[in-house]
């Protein structure tokens, strides 16, 4: 049996009844054990908040950021002032693009946005300009992109 604090007063009280120290020493272990149980618990439950707030501050930024969901709202932009080119224009929808046989109306998204994006840097070049030099100059891949 191990000597705890105030465990002589007690044999002295009872000498003759070993029992009461057993009971003694047994609820002061259950103390121990109830009072380590609730610092592992609390712990616990201190880390997995600690492990949370990263997630918890993210998403509070991302909810003040992000744009409402709320139907109806238009985005304010201001739009960059540019030529308007659609691939389907039937000035040039039926040209191919590159080698690859494909016709700008159904593939030439890409051409027709470079166009409109060298007219904002003041390059004045049609979808259909721009489709022939890419020819002439190999711009484009062996596949035809």
């Amino acid at each position: 049996m191990r000597e705890i604090p105030g465990e002589k007063e007690s044999r002295a009280n009872h000498s003759q009844d070993n029992t009461v120290d057993v009971v003694l020493v047994c609820a002061l272990d259950r103390a121990k054990v109830k009072f380590t149980r609730k610092r592992i618990l609390i712990g616990l439950l201190l880390a997995v908040v600690v492990m949370a707030m990263p997630f918890a501050w993210r998403a509070s930024r991302e909810r003040l950021n992000s744009i409402p969901a709320r139907g109806g709202e238009l985005l304010k932009m201001s739009p960059i002032p540019t030529a308007h080119y659609l691939q389907n224009d039937p000035a040039w929808k039926d040209d191919t693009i590159g080698g690859s046989g494909e016709r700008l109306e159904r593939v030439g998204c890409t051409v027709a946005s470079l166009a409109m994006a060298f007219d904002h840097y003041g390059v004045k070049a049609t979808p259909k300009e721009l489709n022939n030099f890419l020819k002439t100059s190999e711009g484009y891949t062996l596949r035809g992109w």
